[in-house]
């Protein structure tokens, strides 16, 4: 497999949603000039979910139990990916059309949730 190395300039902010598939690190600099680069993280070329179409989760802020809803019913599986504010995958979980919600036992902060559906990926933002 040969790896794809994406540099785009200007990304400065606390998250960042790679369009393209290939590995991306973040650098981090600090006031004195110091840096430290992250582990490589491969993002794949699934498509986003087309114009119009969200995930919707709730409650938000979440407590234990985080709901969604999709613009259209899972035919058979999807998978739920949970995300720290750093854009470390913290949980994965395989759900089918009867799951309405996952748990959500993790600490106070913010998450990003994808939900890849049939290639397509749904994603979204809570607060715990």
């Amino acid at each position: 497999m040969v790896s794809q190395w994406r540099v785009d300039a200007g990304a400065t902010g606390q998250v960042y949603v790679a369009t393209q598939a290939g590995n991306y690190t973040v650098v981090v600099t600090d006031g004195n000039g110091c840096t430290a680069t992250s582990l490589p993280s491969f993002t794949t070329s699934l498509s986003d979910a087309p114009d119009g179409s969200t995930l919707v989760v709730y409650p938000n802020p979440v407590s234990d139990k985080l709901y969604f809803e999709l613009p259209q019913p899972i035919q058979s599986t999807a998978i739920v990916n949970v995300y720290d504010i750093i854009g470390k995958l913290i949980h994965t979980e395989e759900i089918d059309a009867s799951t309405k919600f996952i748990n959500f036992n993790f600490a106070a902060g913010t998450y990003h949730i994808e939900m890849v559906v049939d290639d397509v990926i749904y994603r979204n933002k809570v607060v715990k």
